[in-house]
């Protein structure tokens, strides 16, 4: 587990050739360190450790966490989250997490485990199953709180949290995606497709290309991802329309899985 991906080095190396960056430094404990990148380059960094799941900083994944003072439970979820994020290599950088297990904690952040309760005889009594809250665009200043899951056993929240956490990615790179169709090697010539979106299904990575559209569903080519109808779903895992996100057709070798 101490190997990065081929396609994330290639996509550091062409930063790095693009912006001026001689060097690269390799460390023992898996990670590199990038000195020297100026600010206006901080969003393309971004893109790319979004993209690859990548962590900044030594155990990364220890840093954006708020657990209850002395409370052993709140802690012990937490060590357990942790070394699920280690095993998987999950990135979670960008996120704050609060495990909430008193009833009137005053804990927040971008994603709340919240443990239930229910009143038994004018009195509170605790559950064994938590409600996983996330805010508005994961902002850890927001208030506002959408119900991910609810009702779920302690020894499955690792699992969803994971889950979150990549669905969190996934979002994000559909939204930067449109500002880094350009991102390309120094001196590569630009081809044809370069800027030429395709949508590729978030849950199995089938792709819906405009230029050959898709037979098996009657629909032909030429029509555009916006004016397929809200039936629309995904030919191999039956996906809905809204799972699709795009991405630049040159890019589509570096966003499938490994």
């Amino acid at each position: 587990n101490e190997l990065f991906t081929i396609a994330f080095l290639k996509d550091i190396c062409r930063i790095c050739l693009e912006t001026k960056i001689g060097q690269l430094y390799s460390t023992t404990w898996k990670s590199l360190i990038i000195k020297n990148i100026e600010e206006k380059y901080r969003s393309r960094w971004s893109y790319v450790l979004n993209n690859h799941r990548i962590n900044v900083r030594h155990a990364s994944n220890e840093l954006n966490w708020q657990v209850e003072d002395t409370n052993e439970e709140g802690l012990t979820i937490k060590q357990a989250i942790i070394r699920q994020f280690d095993r998987e290599d999950i990135r979670s950088f960008g996120l704050c997490i609060a495990v909430n297990i008193q009833p009137h904690s005053g804990l927040f952040g971008s994603v709340v485990l919240k443990k239930q309760y229910a009143e038994i005889r004018g009195k509170l009594k605790p559950l064994e199953k938590f409600d996983i809250f996330h805010t508005e665009d994961f902002n850890p200043n927001s208030k506002s709180y959408t119900l991910y899951r609810t009702g779920v056993q302690k020894g499955y929240l690792p699992q969803y949290l994971v889950s979150l956490c990549k669905s969190f990615y996934e979002k994000t790179c559909a939204k930067e995606v449109l500002v880094h169709t350009n991102f390309k090697p120094e001196n590569e010539q630009v081809i044809e497709t370069l800027d030429k979106l395709i949508y590729q299904c978030a849950r199995c990575h089938s792709i819906y290309d405009e230029e050959t559209g898709e037979p098996e569903q009657n629909i032909l080519p030429g029509v555009p991802f916006a004016k397929l109808p809200p039936t629309f779903c995904c030919p191999l895992c039956e996906s809905e329309k809204t799972t699709y996100h795009p991405i630049p057709k040159s890019m589509l070798n570096l966003c499938l899985p490994n």
